[in-house]
């Protein structure tokens, strides 16, 4: 079983928030910088090794209300 180091988030390929270090992880994501529309997330995941994998896509709606 891999034993996970970090996690970062991605938003269209382009990361958003700070790299997570610690379980469980999560990233906050201001959808304020995106425009309105489906956005695609994804989140990467490090190991001790430097070893990486990325999750499955999700696809989101981003509507901000002002």
């Amino acid at each position: 079983m891999r034993s996970w180091r970090e996690t970062a988030g991605l938003a269209l390929s382009v990361p958003i928030g700070t790299t997570d270090t610690a379980a469980p992880f999560n990233v906050q994501w201001d959808t304020r910088a995106n425009e309105p529309g489906q956005v695609t997330l994804a989140a990467v995941a490090r190991d001790a090794a430097g070893s990486t994998t990325t999750s499955k896509k999700l696809v989101v709606q981003v509507r901000n209300v002002s």
